[in-house]
């Protein structure tokens, strides 16, 4: 499970809804080496979902080119039990997740094979909860 190794408040608030989120100045940087996967709406991740994007990636590309995750999950989620009554505090973290806002880089590869990097994408594309590019 992907986690930070260390964090201030063991529990958090969630924050401010995720479409205030300003828009990034990522996507306007000319790279050739790189073949890179951004978002073109707000959305959360959560980690789940990074697991999900490793594993088909590496899949794809095996040992033929090097991947990054440019984000990573800070935010913790609280989740109460089932069949639990009203009060008593705040329930354990369930998850951790991160927002995403438009134009945010997810992730990049490094292949000489370009055709192999944008299956791997591609692969991704459908998985994910909100809309993606391929850049």
């Amino acid at each position: 499970m992907y986690q930070p190794k260390k964090f201030k408040h063991k529990k958090s608030q969630k924050g401010a809804n995720y479409r205030k989120i300003k828009i990034s100045k990522l996507t306007n940087e000319p790279n050739v080496r790189y073949i890179k996967l951004i978002s073109i709406a707000c959305g959360t991740l959560n980690s789940n979902h990074f697991k999900m994007i490793k594993l088909n990636v590496q899949k794809r590309i095996k040992k033929r080119g090097k991947f990054f995750i440019c984000i990573f999950p800070q935010t913790p989620i609280s989740k109460k039990p089932l069949s639990v009554r009203m009060g008593k505090g705040k329930g354990p973290v369930d998850h951790w997740s991160v927002k995403i806002g438009l134009g945010q880089l997810l992730c990049k590869i490094e292949i000489s094979n370009k055709y192999a990097g944008i299956l791997a994408f591609k692969s991704i594309q459908y998985k994910l909860p909100f809309l993606t590019k391929i850049i």
